[in-house]
């Protein structure tokens, strides 16, 4: 996805996985990042009560949901 194409040439890639595996990370050290695992249909509540506001996480739900409704 391009976040900021107006003014902007970053990409952002989105990933899809259904065998997550949780391993050991290498982060930055001012780098604070948790992972966990939810319900679909809680996120597109998350999404829809405003909870989730990110561009990021949006994206990438809405790909998901508009490839899964292809099959």
């Amino acid at each position: 996805m391009y976040p900021t194409c107006g003014y902007s040439n970053e990409i952002i890639y989105l990933f899809f996985t259904t065998d997550f595996i949780k391993t050991s990370r290498h982060l930055d050290d001012d780098e604070e990042i948790e992972v966990i695992k939810m319900p679909l249909n809680e996120i597109i509540k998350y999404i829809n009560d405003n909870t989730i506001k990110d561009a990021k996480t949006i994206c990438a739900v809405s790909k998901y949901l508009l490839l899964k409704n292809e099959k």
